[in-house]
């Protein structure tokens, strides 16, 4: 429906009709803000974090400077916060791009993880990181206790994501 109110819109200010397009956009901009905040009502985030764009980019590295990635690669994220309420998304910059420098890893035969430290945002983590991979069995949660035993210590690359909420389905940059 707003699609084609936009394109009448956009039709009445062709034709000149300026004044009834204004009427028009301010119809539709109250209409796009009351389902948003609607939208927004209904997400339940499970978490936030920093979404990497090319997670290839962190796996590639791995491979080439540590070794093989265990069978289930993740390489999705850095948590910001677990279980976040929706004020506390609300003032987080969703969308916006950030750089998370790698300056260590740690590794056994069940996890695989990088310790990052990002440039605009702060995670409630003990430790920051991205966890690479798992063995398949094991909770990428487990990355915690394995930093927090000791990591190694790397100029590693900078690693570019965004800062986006995980409701459960879906990565949103936006609510």
């Amino acid at each position: 429906m707003l699609k084609d109110m936009v394109k009448i819109a956009n039709k009445l200010d062709s034709m000149g009709l300026t004044s009834e397009s204004d009427i028009l956009d301010r119809f539709i901009e109250k209409i796009a803000y009351s389902e948003m905040r609607s939208y927004a009502s209904t997400v339940k985030p499970i978490y936030v974090g920093v979404m990497l764009n090319n997670p290839s980019d962190l796996l590639d590295w791995w491979n080439k400077e540590v070794g093989q990635t265990l069978p289930k690669e993740i390489a999705h994220h850095m948590t910001i916060k677990f279980k976040p309420t929706l004020d506390y998304v609300n003032n987080l910059p969703l969308g916006e791009e950030v750089q998370l420098k790698v300056v260590g890893w740690a590794g056994d035969n069940t996890i695989q993880a990088v310790v990052v430290v990002p440039d605009i945002v702060s995670s409630e983590n003990k430790i920051p990181h991205i966890t690479v991979a798992t063995d398949g069995e094991t909770s990428p949660v487990k990355s915690n206790a394995l930093l927090e035993a000791g990591y190694n210590e790397v100029d590693g690359p900078i690693i570019v994501g965004r800062v986006g909420v995980f409701d459960g389905k879906k990565d949103l940059f936006s609510i």
